[in-house]
């Protein structure tokens, strides 16, 4: 998902019989209930499932994914919040890349972890110039797919996923930060209740 100062917005997606999905749908953050149901205001470029998303104070950005049938996307869609428009390709991921986390600084979105292959990499893009992302040389403390991932102004956040493929090691618990003004190792800072 993604964050304007007023709405939230969920980008691709699939479940059981339904194909993946190119839709961006967004919500108030002011409204509840009822009156409070997404909209549906956009298309990615490509449908997918399994993305990445990231937030600068303009735009939403929907990075990687899988689409049924091919092993990993690469493209790198961005949306604008002050218009209820179509994404735009603008760049790629520097390797295809599934079921990461995605967070946010206030310069830069980040992709960390993911699959195909399962990495632990740290790989970032620039929200004021368009383009592909960059390993800066930062890692996870392992290897991890289907991690969830949040944001502070100063640090990127990744917690639980897979630990290598699910049938050799299995869900973790961890907890990991980084600083986004340097591109150093992301370090274990807690865990979850258990293992997801």
């Amino acid at each position: 998902g993604q964050s304007s100062e007023t709405h939230g917005y969920h980008s691709s997606g699939r479940g059981p019989g339904v194909p993946d999905s190119n839709h961006i749908q967004k919500f108030a953050f002011a409204s509840t209930g009822s009156t409070n149901n997404a909209l549906d205001i956009g298309n990615l470029t490509v449908a997918r499932n399994c993305n990445s998303g990231a937030s600068s104070s303009t735009h939403g950005y929907c990075c990687g994914g899988y689409l049924s049938g091919n092993p990993g996307l690469t493209v790198i869609d961005k949306f604008a919040y002050a218009t209820d428009s179509d994404a735009t390709d603008v760049g790629d991921v520097d390797s295809s890349s599934g079921s990461a986390a995605g967070t946010s600084s206030l310069t830069h979105g980040y992709i960390a972890g993911g699959s195909d292959p399962v990495t632990s990499g740290i790989r970032k893009y620039s929200f004021a110039s368009d383009g592909d992302s960059v390993d800066g040389g930062a890692d996870l403390s392992s290897v991890r797919h289907a991690l969830t991932g949040c944001s502070s102004e100063t640090f990127g956040y990744s917690a639980a996923g897979y630990n290598g493929p699910p049938a050799a090691v299995g869900s973790t618990n961890i907890i990991e930060k980084w600083s986004v003004s340097t591109d150093s190792n992301a370090t274990d800072v807690g865990d979850l209740v258990g293992a997801k």
